[in-house]
């Protein structure tokens, strides 16, 4: 999907063409998370113990970050000298074969037979969310309740962070792309360390610290100019961030009822993703309509971004650590 999706400019009816990249945007989108959310983070649940997920997710989160700096050094390059449809075309050859090799490579224990009539696929779905099912793993849905109320504060401010820095502050592009650097190298460094202390230390009173150092950077970020404290900031808020990330994923890991690991981790991208995803922007863009001054974007009309998003996305943020004390206190491992 990923290399089909520039043929979408062969279509010459623009409406139609417009439908056509949200729909193959979309499967490309969907595939991507069967493989990593559904089956990949499955797996690394059913072989990581608990007092190592902390170091797995660690580990996780600094491939990311490598794939983060690859694509941002080459994928520009790549494109200046190919062109898109070369770029694309690889790109989706490589995950291709490197997901057909590891795929085959990696050893999984044979699923464990189910006693009994299996359930309709859309019953075992309707039934994820039953009171019956909520309650049963009252912990599993607190803890991602915390994750989407920290995901609905970055969310009001991430998406307008290159219009901000750009417009209203005056930072260039070049500019921002060293602080973009330097946010990615700064956490990709902490990553592992993270990871080691999510193990070592409690999960619950980590995950408290990190919404809490998280929504502190993205505060300050509003209140900074210069590129070297816009990048001190942005270092705090993502590092935060990532290491919210690791407690929870790592938490939510330990949680997981064994049978069911998949469909919860699917669950997972209902509050991790699709709701801090549309209710975030929302809240940032009345920001900016609001309060923000009217000004000409490239060429159209719009509005300079304003600090006030990042302030209401600290305070937003916040209120991950609502859900927290609910949560059982977890024993120290490792």
């Amino acid at each position: 999907m990923t290399a089909a999706f520039p043929m979408t400019a062969f279509v010459k009816n623009m409406s139609l063409a417009v439908v056509m990249v949200v729909l193959v945007d979309c499967l490309m989108t969907f595939f991507g998370s069967m493989a990593n959310d559904a089956a990949f983070n499955a797996w690394t649940a059913d072989i990581a113990p608990s007092e190592n997920r902390g170091r797995v997710e660690g580990v996780l989160s600094l491939s990311l970050f490598i794939a983060q700096l690859i694509s941002i050094v080459a994928a520009g390059i790549f494109i200046d000298k190919a062109g898109y449809f070369a770029f694309f075309y690889i790109l989706g050859g490589i995950v291709m074969v490197v997901g057909l090799v590891a795929g085959f490579a990696i050893k999984e224990e044979p699923a464990p037979s189910q006693e009994g009539e299996l359930k309709p696929f859309w019953q075992e779905i309707k039934e994820l969310f039953n009171l019956k099912t909520i309650m049963a793993n009252k912990a599993l849905f607190l803890l991602l309740v915390s994750a989407m109320l920290l995901g609905i504060g970055f969310q009001v401010a991430f998406p307008y962070m290159l219009i901000y820095i750009n417009h209203t502050i005056g930072v260039t592009k070049s500019q921002y792309s060293l602080i973009g650097g330097a946010v990615i190298v700064g956490s990709a460094i902490l990553a592992i360390p993270m990871g080691i202390l999510a193990d070592k230390f409690n999960k619950k009173l980590m995950l408290a610290l990190s919404v809490v150092v998280t929504c502190l950077g993205c505060f300050f970020f509003s209140l900074v100019q210069s590129v070297v404290l816009l990048a001190l900031a942005g270092l705090l808020w993502q590092a935060g961030n990532m290491a919210a990330s690791i407690a929870s994923t790592a938490w939510l890991k330990d949680l997981l009822p064994e049978q069911s690991r998949g469909r919860f981790l699917g669950v997972r991208m209902i509050f991790w993703i699709l709701l801090p995803m549309l209710i975030g922007p929302g809240i940032g863009s009345a920001l900016i309509r609001t309060f923000g001054t009217p000004a000409i974007l490239d060429g159209k009309e719009g509005f300079l971004a304003v600090p006030l998003i990042f302030q209401v996305g600290a305070v937003l943020g916040l209120l991950a650590l609502l859900p927290l004390p609910f949560l059982k206190q977890e024993h120290q491992t490792g």
